[in-house]
């Protein structure tokens, strides 16, 4: 009861028609316990209107903007009252300021008193400016319980999405929300629901959500040259019946859940519907998946086409991501290619969305293309570094680790012992001569 109740506190419907400009423009946060006791990492990701969020612009990418010190994400239920956990302040991961937003992303670790449930959120009075439009909040709910399927705490899915889909007015469109879950569970999206949309609260209208593929549909036919904000709910569920904590949960109940805000705005442009940029068959298909090592160099490329010639590629990534500018694709005409690099961070181990966006001459988008990146960790156990058969134990999630030796072993990776345990391993000869050796000093 008191999980579902926190969950209702937590995830409020926020599917509203936007009237004026706002300074907030979005964004999601997840979690994944690092290994280390009730100890929890947080990923979050956020997006402002050009000059109101922490101060990202295009010559401090990849830097730590520090403007919002007095917004804090916080611990709402389950804590002891409402607990200031970090500020908001992120690394600046892209900046516009012609289309008037900035970007940034961060992590942060808390430690839990316990196993909960808690929630986590960032909220704010007003989702908008001039408006009478209620409070907004972004969040997720932590429980630490162990699952019986893997014999570890949870960890919650992962979703991402552009800040701003600009669809055509007239046309029918579907935008699939980006969605991925380490423990391999089943995620299902939903409209957020609950009594925090304020004094105004109207939907896309005649939108639908599929849950089971977090594919948006409408048909942006309502008023031209209007912008709404999107919310949803993201959840996991296990495949099969496990217990987790003290319950046995089903696939119909959700273990975590956690918050998407974006924006959607419809635009007068000219042509079909289906003439628009489209990606080729030789960029990865949508919603796949690929692998590589932490601090591993990383390369990912989109390959579009589009008769009109594409004006720009607009790439979500993670920090620390580069990417080209369009290069025209040889023998190929109207074809241009980006192609990412990135050398993931320890901190940055788990799955990352990457998605890409084209535009062409006429201000028409493709259908965001995105795919899973999966950064694996590398222990330090791994090379064995524990001699005379020592056990290596890595400590949580860091490269540090503890040798734990065998009888009569010492040292830091059990490199010493005394003549009689360091004999144990060696034949007559090789003992003898092993302890003429350590004598003859």
């Amino acid at each position: 009861m008191e999980q579902k109740c926190l969950l209702l506190y937590a995830f409020t419907t926020v599917m509203q028609f936007v009237t004026y400009a706002s300074y907030f423009r979005g964004g999601t946060i997840s979690w994944k316990p690092t290994g280390n006791g009730t100890e929890v990492l947080f990923s979050f990701k956020l997006r402002w209107t050009y000059g109101n969020g922490p101060g990202c612009d295009q010559s401090r990418i990849g830097q730590l903007v520090t403007g919002m010190n007095t917004s804090y994400w916080q611990c709402t239920g389950g804590c002891n009252g409402t607990l200031n956990l970090t500020n908001v302040n992120y690394i600046c991961i892209g900046a516009n300021r012609t289309e008037n937003w900035e970007e940034g992303e961060n992590t942060f670790i808390h430690t839990f008193p316990g196993i909960g449930p808690f929630v986590v959120e960032f909220t704010q009075d007003d989702w908008l400016k001039n408006s009478s439009i209620g409070g907004w909040s972004i969040g997720t709910m932590v429980y630490l319980a162990n699952r019986s399927d893997t014999h570890l705490f949870n960890r919650s899915p992962i979703t991402t999405a552009k800040h701003l889909y600009t669809v055509q007015y007239g046309c029918r469109t579907t935008i699939r929300i980006p969605v991925m879950d380490d423990d391999g569970d089943t995620v299902r999206c939903r409209w957020s629901t609950g009594s925090g949309c304020g004094s105004v609260c109207t939907d896309l209208p005649l939108a639908t959500l599929d849950s089971n593929t977090c594919t948006l549909s409408f048909p942006a036919n309502e008023t031209p040259n209007e912008m709404y904000a999107v919310k949803v709910s993201v959840e996991d569920f296990p495949k099969l019946n496990i217990k987790f904590g003290s319950k046995v949960y089903t696939p119909k109940h959700s273990l975590s859940t956690v918050n998407l805000l974006f924006l959607v705005k419809t635009i007068s442009v000219p042509g079909k519907c289906s003439d628009r940029p489209r990606f080729t068959v030789l960029t990865p298909a949508q919603g796949s998946t690929v692998h590589t090592d932490v601090m591993r160099n990383f390369q990912l490329s989109f390959y579009i086409t589009d008769k009109r010639g594409i004006t720009k590629v607009d790439i979500s990534a993670p920090s620390g991501m580069t990417y080209t500018s369009p290069q025209t694709v040889p023998s190929t005409p109207g074809s241009v290619f980006v192609t990412t690099t990135w050398i993931p961070q320890r901190s940055q181990v788990g799955t990352h969305v990457v998605c890409a966006l084209a535009e062409n001459i006429l201000g028409k988008r493709s259908e965001p293309r995105c795919i899973n990146v999966i950064v694996k960790d590398v222990s330090p156990c791994t090379n064995e570094p524990c001699q005379r058969n020592g056990t290596c134990v890595r400590n949580g999630m860091t490269q540090n680790y503890t040798c734990q030796c065998h009888s009569g072993f010492t040292g830091a990776h059990c490199e010493l012992g005394d003549i009689i345990s360091q004999c144990v391993e060696l034949t007559f000869e090789e003992c003898i001569f092993h302890r003429f050796l350590l004598t003859s000093v």
